[in-house]
Order: structure tokens, then sequence, then C-alpha cells
């Protein structure tokens, strides 16, 4: 009874999803697509179509401020809104604060599909649980968390450089997977400083570029967020196919 066939998707839009179609030949990074280049033309020839487009950029230029930047934050402070690290003592209400949000700014995305609390716990904690807290940020107004960003080190790019002198691989690339804010009156901006923070978080730790990873092309606060500070790295698809 189905009328559209969508692919590649792993079920649903919290798992991998997308082909590469293009872009700088640079070394897979985390989260990324991994196939062969001409799978894109397969589904071509198979007579699919592209359904919605992404891309992902990278920002080399951790130093460079938002000039709104200061100002946002103070506004923000005003509110009663700060800006921490997750916290490994309270990691059960913090997921599911990144839960909640994610649920509510991404309910209208393109096939978006709301899965239970338990089943993104089990999805994301075994990441969680590998990097340091510090790499997720949380918007925090009195006893409720309003948005979030979370990133983590590039954990592929150990493998794709050589080991420095002592044996330890060098990783300067982190990588920002998701940016969310609840869509309230009042929280313009807090994108924007929670995009900054990132950046100067990965500076402060020594990394030298941030990608933004795995936008979609229609998403204007991600996209025009990224565009002040990030160049165009490499682009998706995902492909579609009405069915007769």
């Amino acid at each position: 009874g189905c009328e559209l066939a969508v692919g590649p998707m792993d079920g649903n839009t919290w798992r991998n999803y997308r082909l590469i179609t293009g872009g700088a030949p640079n070394k897979r990074f985390l989260f990324e697509p991994d196939h062969p280049c001409p799978c894109a033309d397969h589904f071509a020839s198979a007579g699919f179509s592209v359904l919605a487009k992404y891309s992902s950029a990278v920002c080399d230029n951790l130093g460079l401020r938002d000039q709104r930047a200061d100002r946002i934050a103070n506004h923000f402070a005003d509110l009663g809104i700060q800006i921490r690290s997750l916290s490994r003592h309270h990691m059960e209400s913090d997921l599911k604060a990144i839960y909640e949000i994610t649920v509510e700014a991404f309910q209208n995305a393109l096939l978006f599909h709301p899965i239970d609390f338990p089943s993104f716990r089990t999805q994301v904690q075994p990441l969680i649980e590998c990097i340091d807290p510090q790499w997720i940020l949380l918007a925090q107004q009195n006893d409720e968390v309003v948005g979030f960003v979370f990133g983590t080190p590039d954990l592929l790019q150990a493998a794709n450089i050589p080991a420095v002198k002592d044996g330890t691989p060098l990783i300067d690339t982190a990588i920002l997977k998701t940016l969310a804010v609840l869509p309230r009156r009042g929280l313009a901006g807090l994108g924007m400083l929670l995009l900054q923070r990132f950046h100067d978080r990965a500076r402060e730790l020594g990394y030298c570029k941030v990608i933004h990873a795995l936008m979609h092309d229609q998403n204007g606060l991600v996209r025009s967020l990224s565009s002040r500070s990030a160049k165009p790295l490499r682009h998706y698809a995902l492909f579609a196919k009405e069915l007769n």
C-alpha cells in the first residue's frame, strides 16, 4: 500500500541516511555516510530523484567572533539563561531535556518520526559516555533546558592521519552534530550564541576546525548561522521514487 520509496534510510531520520553527492575529497568524518561513490548514480539509474539536499561546512577560523555574541550573551544572562556543559551527575535528566527539545524543534522536519525516550537514550548514550561532556552544551533558564548543541571531536580523524612522535594521533577537528532551540518567542539569537560557545570551546581545547555536519539545505536557522563562519565541505542527497 505504499506510494513512495525513500532511501537510503536506516528506518528513520534518527539513524543513518543520505548519500554523498559531491564536494571536497577529504576523508570521511564522524557521522558522515559511508558508501562507495557511485551509489547516488545507482539510485538515479533506478528511477529515483532527489527528495532533499543536505550539506556540511567547515570553519577553520575559530577566532572569528560574531559581533552580536557579547550583546546577545548579556541579554540572555539578564533573562536568567546560562550555558553549561552536560552533567555526568544528572545524565538522565539532561538526556531527557535534549530528547524533548529535539522532538519539539524538529517535529516539522522532513520525514521526522518521533521515537520514545528509552529508544533515544539507547541510541545516544554509548556515544555520550565515550566523549567529554564539555562538548555538549545546554542553555538553561532557571530549572528548564531551552536549547543545546551536541558535538564531539572527530574520532575518525585519528584513523586517517599519522601519529605524532609520541604515538598519539593528533585530532584537530571537532564535529557540531546537532543544534536545537525550543521554538519560543524570546529565544531568538540563542542558536547563534550556542554556536559561538561551541567554537570557543573547541578553540580553548586546542582544536583548529569545526565541521557543521549534515545540515538540511532548507533548515534556515542552522544554514544561516553556519554561512557566517564556515565554508562548504560536502553535499548529500536523499532520494525518492513514486511506486506505481
